[in-house]
């Protein structure tokens, strides 16, 4: 089995990073990283561990990282110069997107949700590989999905890439219900969303079987069975398509 496993930032305050990632190092494997700002605790552990850290630009419109694709562009830039590889938040994509501003480093894009559906990485309408993404924690939970690794391990062979993205919020929280988290994000100024603390994280927490759960029981499975772990500029590197 050949699995990347992958996090989207998204704004996600230092207490929520410090769980998702302690979860995440005690299995001692290579992770990919998309940033949605400059994140000292991040950059640590990306150099202490051979971690993958790579953009993650607010393309939305009000988008707190520019009010234009070139300024979005810029920003992210600030915090990530080489990049490898480009996702969206929320894997939005502007109709007059260019990648012109990522070159020559670039080498893949992972926007394309395929929901537990085996798909093979692909040219994108830049002339580079679009990595697509087989599990993706909110869309999981918005399914009502069964929270169950066997069900999960059913739709793997060996003959694909597997991607699984996650996000600290919804590791930290333990999402089960997506509605959950949607709401706080939604709700809570940016301001204090990046500033949670662990002590609000954990009342807020769902305290029966959630993300964090099925997180770790998934790489636990996953290790047990052999599975090679990638970074996602490795997939990009290796992809014949």
């Amino acid at each position: 089995m050949k699995v990347a496993i992958t996090l989207d930032i998204d704004w996600a305050s230092d207490a929520c990073l410090e769980y998702a990632f302690e979860t995440i190092a005690a299995f001692k494997i290579p992770i990919t990283v998309f940033l949605t700002g400059k994140s000292n605790f991040i950059n640590q552990l990306a150099k202490a561990n051979g971690w993958e850290l790579e953009p993650h630009p607010n393309y939305l419109p009000h988008s707190d990282h520019g009010l234009s694709q070139d300024e979005v562009t810029a920003h992210v830039r600030k915090f990530v110069f080489h990049t490898y590889g480009l996702r969206m938040h929320r894997y939005f994509v502007p109709n007059n997107f260019t990648i012109d501003a990522f070159l020559p480093w670039i080498t893949y894009t992972s926007n394309d949700v395929s929901h537990l559906t085996a798909k093979n990485p692909f040219i994108n309408k830049w002339g580079i590989i679009e990595i697509p993404i087989f599990f993706e924690d909110g869309l999981y939970s918005l399914k009502n999905e069964s929270f169950s690794v066997e069900d999960i391990m059913k739709q793997i062979d060996n003959d694909h890439y597997y991607v699984f993205n996650f996000h600290p919020i919804h590791i930290a929280l333990n999402t089960r219900e997506y509605a959950v988290s949607r709401k706080l994000k939604d709700t809570l100024p940016r301001r204090e969303y990046n500033t949670l603390d662990k002590e609000r994280l954990l009342a807020m927490r769902y305290d029966g079987y959630g993300m964090h759960n099925l997180l770790i029981d998934l790489l636990t499975h996953l290790k047990a069975d052999g599975c090679k772990f990638y970074l996602m500029k490795t997939i990009a590197n290796e992809t014949k398509v």
